[in-house]
């Protein structure tokens, strides 16, 4: 038990220490067997005050609307654009005051074929500060291929069917050895 708590501590430890300051996931919104509609959010631990990041967009979605209402970005330096020859979104900005997240913009994405994962080729964001340091900041991605639900959902049963399994083990290590 000792040794197993000794290797969990120095497996999630590097991971904790490493952890960034900020973060633009991606997020479903709604989907069909056509469209599919994906949310850019940002988190962080530090107020900021502006963002820029580039956002590849593969050869099996195509761009019908980017929407940026609502965004923490109150000032754009670039609008939220889609560049047909390099397929990328591109956007900066400025968020007066400080934020710590919100939904920067919303993508509504028509299927094709091909390819269809999102990605955060490069991104950027600056602390709401005197001096403005830049923040480091985890680039999310998403697959939004047909089949990757299901390989989510195997991947949740995967990991309830682990803790259960962890349960029980610690269940019987507790009874046979009268652990309270």
């Amino acid at each position: 038990m000792k040794y197993f708590i000794t290797a969990l501590i120095s497996f999630l430890l590097p991971s904790l220490c490493m952890a960034a300051d900020a973060s633009l996931t991606f997020r479903m919104i709604s989907d069909s067997a056509s469209s599919t509609r994906v949310e850019l959010s940002l988190a962080s631990k530090l107020p900021l005050n502006a963002l820029e990041a580039s956002i590849a967009i593969p050869e099996g979605l195509m761009v019908q609307d980017i929407d940026a209402a609502g965004s923490p970005v109150a000032y754009w330096i670039e609008s939220p654009h889609f560049d047909k020859t390099a397929r990328t979104v591109s956007f900066a900005g400025v968020v007066p005051g400080g934020k710590t997240g919100g939904t920067v913009l919303t993508l509504d994405l028509a299927r094709g074929q091909g390819d269809m994962n999102l990605s955060i080729t490069s991104a950027r964001a600056f602390e709401d500060s005197p001096d403005g340091k830049e923040v480091s900041l985890k680039k999310g991605a998403i697959d939004l291929s047909p089949s990757a639900k299901y390989r989510t959902w195997g991947a949740y049963i995967l990991i309830v069917s682990l803790a259960f399994a962890l349960y029980l083990v610690f269940r019987h290590l507790r009874v046979r050895f009268s652990l309270k």
